[in-house]
């Protein structure tokens, strides 16, 4: 199975891409760190937020596996 992640974060190069890879249990990952994401300094202090966007595409091979995609 491969599976591609994009990660979307205000400060790309303090994403740690083996450890995101290393969370996902299957497949070959790959993962992809791009601008964007959000950084929220609400009222400053402890409100202080950053939100990351992430998408994750996995594909499995089904070669040889005896499943059929049904035309209904």
């Amino acid at each position: 199975m491969r599976v591609d992640v994009t990660v979307g974060v205000p400060e790309p190069d303090k994403v740690d891409k083996d450890a995101v890879a290393a969370a996902l249990p299957f497949g070959d990952v790959r993962v992809t760190v791009v601008k964007g994401g959000l950084d929220d300094k609400g009222m400053g202090g402890a409100e202080d937020i950053t939100l990351a966007a992430v998408a994750v595409k996995a594909w499995l091979d089904t070669a040889g596996h005896g499943f059929v995609l049904s035309d209904s």
